[in-house]
């Protein structure tokens, strides 16, 4: 139970920092790649469990990505 929690609090931490900057970038926000990609996993991490969608929900993976906006040496990286 202590996992599905954490899981939810980072998640809505996610949330709140998609949002804070998308009223703060306004326009600029789907410009950059990489506010679209983090966006994305959000956006998957936040459609509901059923069996269609289970292969979706799954690339929740992906939100670990989001590191790589983070720091900007790994975001060289990758774009290399």
């Amino acid at each position: 139970p202590w996992l599905l929690r954490l899981d939810a609090l980072l998640l809505a931490i996610f949330v709140v920092e998609i949002g804070a900057r998308m009223l703060v970038q306004r326009g600029r926000f789907v410009r950059d790649p990489w506010n679209v990609f983090d966006f994305l996993v959000v956006a998957i991490a936040l459609v509901p469990a059923t069996v269609a969608l289970s292969v979706l929900r799954s690339l929740r993976v992906l939100r670990v990505l989001r590191l790589i906006t983070v720091l900007p040496s790994l975001k060289r990286v990758v774009g290399g």
